[in-house]
């Protein structure tokens, strides 16, 4: 019988552990909750459950002692108190309604509600502990509901347009064609915009670059113009300078022989 109480408690907690670890956890797999409540609930497994009903028949009661009485005290109330803490599993096996199999989830909800009825025919009533408004069934609608305002909210108008089209994706993940070719409509729409978009835009440059010739050939005549008289002036003045100097080289010689000849 202490075998009975240390593995009961330990079920308890390790379940109720697990269920707040996946309702805190979002990225946590629901799987293995699922598969625990199904060894409690179910009624060809059942846990251990179904072999501690000899601790509680008369003829077993006549012959334990008064710590084995305590000890039959203690397992009676781990087992009512796991009701509650299956029904807190299930609802929380329930808010994962994204990820677990609705037949699956009626199903253990189906052999609870069994459990619990013959749990409360051997120790008594036991109240639920959930708040009101928390429930052990699956809303389908509503998280149909949920899933569709968050894709709406965290998708892009440009995505959303392609997949209120119509069509759906396979299980590998692949598109139907109809999905597809809104895509390639939308796809074709960008493409002939961007192209227009480009065509302006290369235009509007073209006219600035031809703006900009046109007013730097008027700006380099009118430098030029401005320039030109002192440029001939300099050419000028560059040739009589040049001339001069060769009078003067060529006058020089005859003035030096002249002087050598004179007594």
């Amino acid at each position: 019988m202490m075998e009975a109480v240390t593995t009961m408690r330990k079920n308890n907690e390790e379940m109720e552990e697990m269920a707040h670890v996946v309702l805190s956890t979002p990225l946590e797999s629901v799987v293995p909750l699922g598969g625990k409540i199904r060894g409690i609930v179910q009624a060809f497994v059942q846990g251990g459950i179904k072999n501690y009903k000899i601790f509680f028949s008369d003829r077993c009661g006549s012959i334990l002692t008064s710590e084995e009485h305590e000890l039959m005290h203690q397992l009676r109330t781990l087992i009512r108190n796991q009701v509650p803490i299956l029904e807190f599993c299930l609802y929380v096996h329930a808010s994962r309604d994204h990820q677990v199999n609705v037949q699956f989830h009626e199903s253990l909800v189906t052999s609870f509600y069994e459990y619990k009825a013959n749990i409360e025919k051997q120790f008594g009533k036991v109240a639920s502990q959930l708040p009101p408004g928390c429930s052990i069934h699956l809303s389908q609608q509503k998280g149909d509901e949920r899933r569709a305002s968050s894709f709406e909210i965290s998708s892009t108008p440009s995505v959303m347009s392609v997949f209120k089209r119509g069509g759906g994706g396979t299980k590998s993940g692949r598109t139907t064609t109809r999905k597809s070719s809104g895509l390639k409509s939308d796809l074709k729409s960008a493409f002939e915009n961007g192209i227009a978009k480009r065509i302006s835009s290369s235009s509007d440059r073209s006219f600035d670059c031809n703006s900009n010739e046109n007013s730097s050939t008027s700006r380099s005549t009118l430098d030029f113009t401005r320039f030109e008289h002192p440029l001939k002036s300099i050419s000028s003045s560059s040739l009589q300078i040049t001339e001069d100097d060769a009078t003067i080289k060529s006058v020089k010689p005859v003035e030096r022989y002249i002087n050598a000849l004179a007594p």
